[in-house]
């Protein structure tokens, strides 16, 4: 399995706004830190739209950010909770830091054979905890198993995620 050297709790932070709800999580399977590879940003932001309702299953959008940006900037340029929102489904949106601001598509664990299914077992995780699904009130994913997923991607890592996709297919 997809392990790593030193657990983190999930720093819970939260913006809401009329779109929905905005968690930052430090994941321990998130991609960073990993392997000596210089970048130690554990963020995930995890989107729950405002007409999200918990179920029996998470729809999941997964977004990898390009080469020079970060996971705040690319939500807020590329409207990707906007998106998520305007589309209507009953879906999240979860967006995992990747190298910060570098012209690198290493995504550290996440490289790693079980990488994704491990940071996404680790996220529906998170949002099952009690302290989230109080947050999340009526969106509360409570038991719920991982439903379909989606990625989507800047140009730069596309190469990386074919190689992502094949192991999970």
């Amino acid at each position: 399995g997809a392990t790593c050297p030193r657990s983190r709790p999930p720093r819970g932070r939260r913006e809401r706004d009329a779109l929905g709800i905005t968690l930052e999580l430090g994941l321990r399977h998130g991609p960073f830190p990993h392997g000596g590879l210089p970048y130690d940003d554990d963020t995930t932001f995890v989107f729950v739209p405002a007409h999200h309702r918990g179920g029996r299953s998470i729809d999941t959008v997964v977004h990898f950010h390009g080469h020079s940006t970060n996971a705040r900037a690319t939500m807020g340029e590329k409207q990707l909770r906007a998106q998520v929102h305007a589309s209507g489904r009953n879906a999240i949106l979860v967006v995992p830091q990747g190298p910060v601001d570098a012209k690198d598509s290493r995504w550290g664990r996440l490289d790693l054979a079980d990488g994704l299914v491990a940071f996404l077992r680790e996220v529906r995780g998170a949002l099952q905890s009690a302290e989230i699904s109080a947050v999340l009130e009526d969106a509360a994913i409570v038991g719920a198993r991982p439903g379909s997923l989606a990625i989507s991607a800047n140009r730069e890592v596309p190469r990386w995620l074919r190689g992502v996709l094949g192991r999970l297919v």
